[in-house]
């Protein structure tokens, strides 16, 4: 960036007045442009099946010793991308962004800071996303197990979701396939037999979804019951099944329906450190076998060189004792 400074004509000194009268002093310092390739919000997912995202950062600048530092709110994170030359004078890098929840409604920050040889800021300049995080964790179907007739049904599971939807737009719908009917029941109802408790927050965005059918009949097990939830303006739905038993034989319901939903949420970071740890023991035990299958070959090697070095050796002469009986 170029600024001008321009000094006033002294008019009332004469010596001076026509001399200085527009003169103009150039004063030019070398200002770094920042910015991402990408702009307004960066939208991530942070639940099951992680979405990553390569943002770009370019900076124009004079000086090619600049740095790059990449921050989340005021955390300033590593990022060992190498800085490229995009054309003379503009260099860009690349930052790989992690999602978490707690990165939500926080600005990714790209700094580009020269400095001189003392260490000391000259200039610098940065550009900023903002980062919406979403997360939402849900089973595809669930077999809630086996219930009573004429008892209490309990169809409920866990989720997963971030930012948490209306209440309105959380709710179940149960079909009637023989009289070919549909119903949709909200949160907090209490009707047709049927019971459904408010969503209940267990966990850091983990909430649990209740529908009792009260007396349960064989009408009931033939309906179909599911979970809807519309996230972010999209529609999901988990359809849940169970069955019915004539008798009391201990059949209890399944207290599995828990493990059947859970669905893999391993923060990223433990994930990464578990599978870069994979792969150094494995890289650590090439190496042993290789340095075992260079030893082996060595000794067999001074082995061979060994017997081939001696001289030959001549026949030996066998002698064989023969015992002679006395003569009389």
């Amino acid at each position: 960036m170029i600024t001008f400074a321009t000094m006033r004509s002294f008019r009332s000194v004469p010596c001076l007045g026509g001399l200085l009268v527009g003169a103009i002093i150039g004063v030019v310092s070398g200002q770094p442009t920042v910015k991402f390739t990408v702009w307004g919000n960066l939208i991530l997912n942070a639940g099951y099946g992680l979405d990553y995202a390569n943002v770009t950062c370019t900076a124009t600048s004079d000086a090619p010793d600049g740095e790059f530092i990449w921050m989340i709110g005021e955390k300033t994170l590593d990022n060992s991308n190498p800085v490229n030359l995009v054309d003379p004078g503009t260099f860009s890098q690349v930052f790989k962004v992690k999602p978490f929840v707690r990165y939500n409604d926080l600005p990714l920050r790209c700094k580009y800071i020269e400095k001189d040889s003392s260490g000391q800021v000259l200039s610098e300049d940065e550009d900023k996303l903002m980062l919406k995080i979403t997360k939402i964790d849900l089973p595809t179907k669930i077999n809630a197990g086996k219930y009573l007739k004429g008892g209490p049904v309990e169809l409920s599971f866990e989720f997963k979701v971030f930012p948490k939807p209306d209440e309105k737009d959380m709710f179940w719908v149960v079909r009637d396939m023989v009289n070919d009917t549909t119903k949709k029941y909200g949160l907090d109802t209490s009707m047709d037999g049927l019971e459904i408790l408010p969503i209940m927050q267990v966990g850091d965005e983990t909430y649990r979804t209740t529908l009792t059918i009260n007396n349960a009949s064989e009408i009931d097990a033939k309906k179909s019951y599911a979970f809807h939830i519309i996230h972010l303006k999209k529609e999901r739905t988990v359809p849940i099944t169970f069955s019915l038993d004539e008798e009391d034989d201990g059949i209890q319901p399944d207290d599995t329906v828990n493990n059947v939903i859970e669905i893999s949420t391993i923060d990223p970071e433990v994930r990464g450190s578990e599978v870069e740890l994979g792969i150094g023991l494995f890289v650590v035990l090439a190496l042993i076998v290789l340095i075992l299958c260079i030893c082996i070959g060595f000794c067999m090697y001074k082995q061979c060189c060994k017997k081939s070095s001696l001289p030959p050796t001549s026949p030996r002469t066998t002698y064989s004792s023969v015992t002679q009986k006395d003569q009389v």
